[in-house]
């Protein structure tokens, strides 16, 4: 359940305005570590909060846990993006996890998409975010920003592209060929048509080629 509602009326504390304040006040660079105590029943809040006022902000936590269950009661402050009729750009909340870490229902799969996901809009340089990881998640090692750019590719409806060049650069990158793409990781075609499922993706992408030209992607 959405309390939307809070956000704007719990703005109005004396102790969030100070808060945001100084942080928009102060020079980034001058700003020194400090403790703030904060009821833990209150975190979610003040993150999102914080979240909307700054555009991104990047949260640590002790356990992956406690950075599945925070994403969790901070996305309950915040609209979907389909559900947000304001001008208010509202960040989007995701969790870095530890590779080897296992979620309720959470595949190998699922941890390797949401770790990518996280790299992608990193790499987009995007305002909207609020990310949340474990000190695990981040100490353990992970794809180099200059390979992960380096690896990333951009098509759009009118480029021209060479099928075999391209089916040959999604297999150096670890694409599976299936019949069926239904899995982040893999890719297919027929005829003019491929499919691929980018890991950082919700759903797989179509590419439709009239000749050597992408008709539409969708």
């Amino acid at each position: 359940m959405e309390i939307l509602g809070l956000l704007s009326f719990l703005n109005e504390i004396p102790a969030i305005r100070t808060i945001e304040t100084h942080l928009t006040q102060t020079d980034p660079s001058l700003i020194q570590p400090q403790r703030l105590f904060c009821l833990e029943e209150a975190r979610p809040y003040l993150m999102a909060a914080l979240g909307v006022k700054f555009g991104k902000i990047f949260i640590i936590t002790a356990r992956d846990e406690d950075a599945e269950r925070l994403a969790e009661e901070i996305s309950n402050f915040l609209p979907n993006s389909e559900n947000n009729n304001t001008a208010t750009l509202y960040p989007e909340v995701l969790v870095f996890p530890t590779p080897n870490h296992k979620a309720v229902g959470n595949s190998s799969v699922d941890v390797s998409h949401k770790r990518l996901k996280v790299l992608g809009r990193l790499t987009g340089n995007a305002d909207g975010l609020i990310i949340i990881s474990s000190v695990t998640a981040l100490l353990h090692p992970t794809i180099p920003l200059s390979r992960f750019s380096q690896d990333t590719h951009i098509l759009k409806a009118g480029d021209s592209v060479s099928t075999n060049h391209l089916l040959n650069l999604w297999n150096e990158l670890g694409y599976q060929m299936e019949t069926m793409v239904d899995m982040p990781g893999t890719a297919s075609r027929r005829g003019g048509i491929l499919d691929i499922f980018p890991p950082n993706f919700i759903n797989p992408i179509r590419i439709e080629l009239f000749g050597d030209v992408i008709d539409s992607i969708r």
